[in-house]
């Protein structure tokens, strides 16, 4: 059964990196969520056997079939790293996870629902918040923008299934709350230029997500050090000035990671 459940969860991991890939792609250039993939190069519509996630890639060779173009490394890359966090967060659900990393910030519930259930319903809300998570890293960094449109459906979901878990509703709200008076403060302290009103929202699906408002602000506390830490090694290489804007959302998201799988 553990076999089925890692493969089951790489597999679709590696399904979920790929539509990952093409919403990325398609709102940065605001194209329909509906319809069929195409090659961004030649615009050729892409059949089944061209959109096999990460196998495509390999048997093609890295270009398109009928442009003959490079496809961007980028894609199975995203492909990989969604099915290896998946089978991460079906190893934590397990109970496997703490045996490698030697400690866990475990989550307490109080309710009715069976182990099987729980298990169920956590591992969907954590691959959910994967999902999620990966798409704020990858398009806060290349447009530095967070699209309502996926994030806020996404923090209700969440909410709603931390609410089936057992998780009192008052509890998330107050962390939504902190999220909302924490990066609220720093946008007015700042008029804007220090965050922006995307790492607020960013902010309140973190809260709704881990549920414990303490969960929520150990990812701030690690995502603000790793992006004081990168931010200090790029000016000191000089790649970049001290007022130099560094989007946050990245290190946010590198921040919760580490919460999520220790």
């Amino acid at each position: 059964m553990l076999v089925f459940w890692l493969v089951f969860s790489f597999i679709l991991g590696l399904s979920a990196g790929s539509f990952l890939n093409c919403l990325i792609w398609r709102l940065s250039h605001r194209k329909t969520l509906l319809g069929r993939s195409i090659c961004p190069k030649c615009g050729h519509q892409l059949f089944a056997k061209d959109n096999i996630p990460l196998l495509s890639f390999l048997l093609l060779r890295g270009r398109c079939r009928y442009c003959q173009e490079k496809i961007s490394f980028e894609y199975p890359l995203l492909e990989f790293v969604t099915g290896i966090l998946f089978v991460l967060v079906t190893l934590k659900n397990l109970g496997l996870l703490p045996l490698v990393f030697g400690w866990n910030m475990g989550q307490t519930f109080s309710t009715d629902l069976s182990p099987q259930n729980i298990f169920i319903l956590k591992t969907i809300r954590d691959w959910i918040g994967v999902f999620i998570l990966l798409f704020i890293f990858v398009y806060d960094l290349k447009y530095q923008i967070i699209e309502d449109i996926v994030v806020l459906p996404a923090l209700l979901v969440v909410f709603l299934l931390n609410i089936f878990l057992g998780f009192p509703w008052q509890r998330i709200a107050l962390g939504i709350l902190v999220g909302l008076v924490f990066f609220g403060s720093q946008y007015l302290l700042t008029k804007g230029k220090g965050i922006g009103l995307g790492d607020l929202r960013i902010g309140c699906f973190l809260a709704a997500f881990f549920a414990e408002p303490w969960l929520f602000l150990f990812s701030l506390f690690f995502g603000y050090i790793i992006g004081g830490a990168v931010g200090l090694i790029l000016v000191v290489l000089k790649r970049k000035k001290w007022k130099s804007a560094v989007p946050l959302g990245p290190f946010l998201v590198l921040g919760a990671f580490l919460v999520l799988f220790t």
